[in-house]
């Protein structure tokens, strides 16, 4: 579905070579940044909220990993109080 949504990116006409040089190359790269941005079928807007999908998920997979203490018992923290005597 991503694919599809995304393959207009892959159809975007080449810049000839004599653009290339009068241009430097962050005003080219602004000038493909616009083009992505102002396609009909947002697709920057798509895959933004796909990797804000795919952060959330790490996220939790980090969190539930973290609740679980998934480590070898020679890496968890030992919480050691120690007594002041009384």
């Amino acid at each position: 579905m991503i694919a599809r949504k995304i393959k207009f990116l892959f159809e975007l006409k080449p810049v000839s070579h004599s653009a290339l040089k009068r241009d430097t190359p962050a005003v080219e790269f602004a000038r493909c940044f616009l083009r992505l941005a102002n396609l009909p079928n947002f697709a920057l807007d798509h895959l933004s909220r796909y990797e804000a999908t795919l952060w959330r998920q790490a996220d939790r997979m980090l969190y539930a990993l973290e609740k679980l203490d998934r480590r070898k018992p020679q890496e968890r923290a030992r919480h050691v109080w120690f007594g002041t005597g009384v």
